[in-house]
C-alpha cells in the first residue's frame, strides 16, 4: 500500500533536474544499452548520468545466465531487466568506480533509489549491487542466504539486515537516505526503518562495481530492475518526495 505522500500534485521533477545525481540506470532508456534485438539479451550499457559509466556483461553464454530486458505490464508496459539467479550472471563497470566519489563529501550522505522486484524464492544470495573493500565489508544491497534484505555502508554492525519476506515478489519503490550517522529506509513513501551508522565510505582497494554479479558472499540478482538513482547529498523530505512520485507514475502507472 504505498504512503499517501506519494499521492499529491500532478507534476514531479525528472532525476537529472535533482542536483547530485551520480548514478542513473533506466531500465526503459533504449539508449543505455547494447542488447540483441531479438532476445533482449544485454551485452553492455552506459549509465544515464553525466558520469556515463560503461558496463559489460560477463558470463552471458549460458541461457539461464543472461539479462534481458523485455516489456512487462506489471511495469506500467514499460521494459525491465530481468535476472535469473544463477552464478556468472551480471555487468561489470569497464572502468574503475571509487563508490566513495557518489557520495558527498562527509564520506556518508547519499540518497539511493532502486525500483524492482526481489524474487528470491530460495532465500538465496540476490545481490543487486557490490563495491567490496575486503570479504563482505563494502557497500551493497542484495539479499543474503537467510533470505534478509541487507543494505550496508561499510559497517560490520550498522547496517540493514531486514527480513525480505515483505518484500518479495512484489513491484516497489526503496529509497536509502543516509544524513551523517543516520540511515533510513523507505518502501513506496512511508518509512520502515533508521538505523545508526557510523562508518564512513572509503576508497575501495577493489574499484570494479559491480550489478546483479555474485560476489564473494552471495550469488546473482533474481527479479526485476526498473531504475536505479544514486545522489551524492541526503536528499530533503520534498526531493524524496517527490522522486517517489515521479517513480511511481512512471512504473506503477499510479497518478
Amino acid at each position: 500500500m504505498f504512503n499517501s505522500g506519494l499521492l499529491r500534485g500532478s507534476a514531479w521533477p525528472k532525476p537529472n533536474q535533482v542536483p547530485d545525481l551520480q548514478f542513473w540506470l533506466d531500465a526503459d532508456d533504449d539508449s543505455m544499452f547494447t542488447s540483441n534485438a531479438i532476445s533482449g539479451q544485454i551485452s553492455a550499457l552506459v549509465t544515464k548520468d553525466a558520469n556515463a559509466f560503461p558496463f559489460a556483461a560477463v558470463d552471458s553464454v549460458n541461457t539461464f545466465r543472461q539479462l534481458v530486458r523485455s516489456r512487462k505490464s506489471n511495469w506500467n508496459g514499460r521494459k525491465v531487466i530481468s535476472a535469473q539467479q544463477q552464478g556468472g550472471c551480471g555487468l561489470v563497470s569497464s572502468n574503475n568506480i571509487d563508490i566513495a566519489t557518489l557520495f558527498a563529501g562527509n564520506g556518508t550522505d547519499h540518497t539511493f533509489f532502486f525500483v524492482g522486484r526481489f524474487d528470491d524464492t530460495n532465500a538465496a544470495n540476490g545481490t543487486l549491487f557490490y563495491h567490496y573493500t575486503s570479504g563482505a565489508i563494502g557497500h551493497y544491497l542484495q539479499v543474503n542466504q537467510s533470505g534478509n534484505l541487507q543494505y550496508i555502508n561499510l559497517s560490520v554492525s550498522n547496517f540493514f539486515n531486514l527480513s525480505n519476506a515483505p518484500f518479495r515478489g512484489l513491484e516497489n519503490i526503496f529509497c536509502f537516505r543516509r544524513t551523517a550517522n543516520t540511515l533510513q529506509m523507505y518502501m513506496n513513501g512511508a518509512q520502515i526503518s533508521s538505523i545508526t551508522a557510523t562508518a564512513t565510505a572509503i576508497v575501495s582497494t577493489l574499484t570494479t562495481f559491480k550489478l546483479f554479479c555474485p560476489t564473494t558472499s552471495g550469488g546473482g540478482f533474481h527479479g526485476d530492475v526498473a531504475e536505479m538513482l544514486m545522489y551524492a547529498r541526503s536528499l530533503s523530505d520534498n526531493e524524496r518526495i517527490e522522486l517517489e512520485n515521479h517513480l511511481a507514475r512512471k512504473w506503477l502507472g499510479i497518478d
